[in-house]
C-alpha cells in the first residue's frame, strides 16, 4: 500500500548479492545463484564472435522523477508504473559506438562508462493500461 499523497519520483536500490544479505528471499537468492555472489549484473553474450561475460558490482541508490507526479488519494484502487531498462545503451560510448563488454569488467577501461551507462538506462513512469509506453 502506498499513502495518499503527490509523488514526483521514484526511488530503488542496483544492490549487488552479498553474504551478509539477509531475508528469506534474498537468502534463497544468493543460494540458488551462488555464481552472483558479489555481483549486481551479468550479462554473457557474443561480441564479433567471440563469448564474454560481463560482471558489475554496481550498488547505487537510483532516483527517478516522474514526468508527471502520481497521485494516490482516497479514490485510487490501483495503478502501474513501468521500470524500462534500455540495455542497448550498456556497452556504448557517448558517440555510439559499440565497445567490447569485456573492456567493461572490474579494474578494465570502460568500467566506470558502462556503470554509468547502466544507471541512465533506467526510465520509471505510471502506465495505467500496462501497455509499456507513457502517455
Amino acid at each position: 500500500d502506498v499513502p495518499t499523497g503527490s509523488y514526483d519520483e521514484v526511488e530503488f536500490k542496483i544492490h549487488k548479492v552479498s553474504a551478509s544479505d539477509t531475508g528469506a528471499a534474498r537468502v534463497a537468492f544468493r543460494h540458488a545463484n551462488p555464481d552472483l555472489l558479489d555481483k549486481s549484473i551479468k550479462v554473457t553474450g557474443t561480441f564479433n564472435g567471440q563469448a564474454f561475460t560481463f560482471e558489475s558490482d554496481l550498488n547505487v541508490k537510483q532516483e527517478n522523477k516522474l514526468a508527471t507526479p502520481l497521485v494516490i488519494n482516497n479514490q485510487t484502487t490501483s495503478t502501474n508504473l513501468t521500470v524500462r531498462v534500455d540495455l542497448g545503451t550498456w556497452f556504448k560510448t557517448a558517440a555510439g559506438t559499440l565497445i567490447n563488454p569485456t573492456t567493461a569488467n572490474k579494474g578494465q577501461p570502460n568500467e566506470n562508462l558502462v556503470k554509468d551507462n547502466i544507471k541512465a538506462s533506467f526510465k520509471v513512469f505510471e502506465d495505467k493500461d500496462k501497455d509499456g509506453n507513457e502517455g
